[in-house]
């Protein structure tokens, strides 16, 4: 029987950045001051320690979703390791207060793009010319992903989100993307889905987790 439904969102970049709402504009404008945060890109030249900071917000971020459990440090690390060649800082984001990560996003160039002109039937010798294709070109890609989006609980309901969604679409306008996909986002994660709505996402994919009871 079914479980839950996740789902991906798709936008085009442009129409984001030129449609936000009003309201969510405004909240933008005044969320760092307010709540004395900075927000900053990722740092490649500090990769272990961002690792380690976006690995707490992670943990901590998604401990209540449905069917969450925490990476170990090594899985963790792992996962990195695998996404550092196709991480573009530049829409990449950590929001601080203090010093100290309170949300992040994470969006990754759509590597899908330059491996689709490898012959799949090249094997071995096309995964490496693609791999070495997409580190060249991360920027020169149409689509991106977001991946993650994060908030520490007791710094969520303060416009954070709202901040990742808006600074993450421009960065994306500006660095030449055109559209974006969120996902997998669980149908339950109400304040998610109705923030993507308003920025005029449409849900184009569903995937859907099923269960069945073992006696």
């Amino acid at each position: 029987t079914k479980a839950m439904n996740l789902w991906a969102w798709h936008a085009y970049v442009d129409d984001v950045v030129n449609n936000m709402p009003e309201k969510m504009v405004r909240i933008v404008g005044k969320v760092k001051e307010r709540y004395g945060l900075s927000m900053r890109n990722l740092d490649l030249n500090d990769w272990d320690n961002e690792v380690a900071r976006v690995r707490e917000i992670y943990n901590g971020a998604w401990e209540k979703n449905w069917g969450f459990i925490p990476m170990t440090d090594a899985e963790f690390d792992h996962l990195a390791s695998a996404l550092r060649a196709i991480v573009d800082p530049a829409i990449a984001f950590i929001v601080e207060k203090d010093g100290q990560p309170v949300g992040f996003a994470l969006s990754l160039p759509n590597a899908n793009e330059p491996l689709h002109k490898f012959h799949p039937g090249a094997s071995i010798l096309a995964s490496y010319l693609g791999g070495a294709y997409t580190l060249m070109n991360k920027r020169k890609v149409a689509g991106l992903r977001v991946l993650v989006l994060g908030v520490l609980e007791q710094y969520r309901k303060r416009g954070i989100d709202a901040l990742l969604y808006y600074e993450t679409a421009k960065a994306a306008s500006a660095n030449g993307y055109k559209w974006a996909e969120a996902s997998w986002i669980l149908e339950s994660n109400v304040m998610m889905n109705r923030a993507l709505s308003t920025i005029g996402a449409e849900i184009y994919k569903t995937y859907r987790v099923y269960e069945k009871s073992l006696k």
